[in-house]
């Protein structure tokens, strides 16, 4: 019943790209794990008439599908090297097959072999994109030197080529180097930042220092000093983040009012929805110090902000702690003029309610959620808000208190969650929310 709902929405709905990549994404969280993929198989056809970054997620929620799948993961090299199916698809089913460790743990020789292979030959880009994000996840917390790293030299190699290279580079360096406090890698990115051509590498490459810098308040206070004052607003963004994950959880006012002063006077739009997002960071799981400031900023007159509040308040209740209070907020949020705010409203109700056993509320956020996907009127970006939102919240995760305490502290988890409410930036991102499963 479910899947046929998806297949009407992906199959009938509006034309657009991005909802075709919401239905496919929401079906692969709907099926999570279950081995059914029958609505992807049976519409291979389809895929000719998709756009390329459809094709990629569609990899990648078939990917999640066979999640813990032997058979699928013995065959996974063998459809690498096939040349009938499209390389988006393959660095789709690539990138997810990344996020399981303890499959890469078990095929982790292997993986490398294959790896080093891809990476030497003339691939598309998009294949070396989830190539670099692979080699970070092996990786991840084992390298002592970064100077003797080879995964680090092979992935720094990748920042020199196209854009969608560079894009999978320079995630993975923060990714590698995840909360290690390295003041090499710093030199390095300050000077990747500095020869790059693309404006989106520049705020990836910042968005990696928030990872290096994770929990480490002196040493992050003086990279946001220097990079907080500079032109770019791509930079200043990335410097809030960096500012605001040194704090991670901490409930710290004074680290709030820096960046509420920043929210204030800088006149980027991007910049202010880091700094509200930020706050959101600082008071993670910890919604009842922060309401105060979330009552100011509900009615702001900037659209911006009213977005990144949606996921301020919601990483401030993700393990389920106050959710009927923060739930009033985002409801003022889904009746907001601007489409992009409900987009934003919608998605963080499905991640919060995902996560926490409310049958009867589940019930109506779904019906509420249909019935705004069956709505002619309703325009694409509320509708990719109300499927995201959809298929989050059936993928019916139902931890107890305890286990998520435990998950949001997890490098798989800040960096999936962090991925995620970013896929602004970058649509692909929006499969990193198969590492919060």
């Amino acid at each position: 019943k479910k899947n046929n709902f998806w297949f009407l929405n992906f199959k009938n709905d509006n034309p657009s790209n991005i909802i075709k990549v919401a239905a496919i994404f929401g079906f692969g969280c709907i099926n999570f794990s279950t081995r059914n993929s029958i609505f992807l198989t049976q519409n291979l056809k389809i895929y000719n008439k998709i756009s390329f970054w459809t094709k990629f997620i569609a990899g990648a929620s078939l990917s999640a599908i066979f999640r813990g799948d032997r058979i699928f993961y013995n065959n996974f090299f063998d459809t690498l090297k096939k040349k009938t199916i499209s390389d988006f698809l393959k660095a789709g089913i690539l990138i997810e097959f990344c996020f399981n460790k303890r499959f890469i743990a078990d095929f982790e020789k292997v993986f490398i072999n294959e790896i080093q292979l891809l990476a030497k030959e003339n691939i598309d880009p998009i294949l070396k994109y989830s190539t670099c994000i692979g080699l970070s996840f092996i990786g991840n917390n084992r390298i002592i030197s970064a100077k003797k790293s080879f995964l680090f030299k092979l992935i720094k190699k990748f920042i020199s080529l196209d854009m969608i290279s560079a894009s999978g580079a320079s995630l993975a360096i923060g990714i590698l180097f995840f909360g290690s406090d390295s003041r090499l890698i710093l030199e390095d990115i300050i000077f990747l930042i500095q020869e790059t051509e693309y404006v989106k590498i520049v705020k990836i490459l910042v968005f990696s220092l928030a990872f290096i810098f994770l929990k480490t308040r002196d040493e992050s206070n003086l990279v946001f000093q220097t990079l907080i004052s500079e032109r770019n607003p791509q930079i200043r963004e990335g410097a809030i983040y960096i500012y605001s994950l040194a704090f991670l959880g901490s409930g710290d006012f004074r680290a709030t009012n820096k960046i509420l002063e920043i929210l204030s006077f800088d006149p980027d739009d991007n910049v202010k929805k880091a700094a509200i997002i930020g706050i959101g960071f600082i008071f993670m799981c910890d919604f009842e110090n922060i309401k105060s400031i979330f009552y100011l900023v509900v009615n702001h007159y900037n659209p911006f902000v009213r977005y990144g509040l949606c996921f301020s308040i919601m990483l401030s209740v993700i393990t389920g702690v106050y959710i009927q209070e923060a739930n009033v907020f985002l409801k003022k949020l889904c009746n907001d003029p601007v489409d992009f705010v409900r987009q934003g409203a919608y998605i963080s109700i499905g991640l919060i309610f995902s996560n926490v056993y409310h049958k009867k509320k589940k019930k109506e956020i779904l019906k509420n959620f249909k019935k705004i996907l069956k709505d002619e009127k309703e325009s694409f970006l509320i509708k990719f808000g109300a499927m995201i939102g959809f298929g989050i919240l059936e993928s019916n995760k139902n931890h107890s208190l305890t286990e998520l305490q435990e998950k949001v502290n997890s490098a798989s988890f800040l960096i999936g969650i962090f991925s995620f409410i970013n896929y602004w930036i970058w649509i692909p991102n929006i499969c990193f929310y198969y590492l919060l499963i």
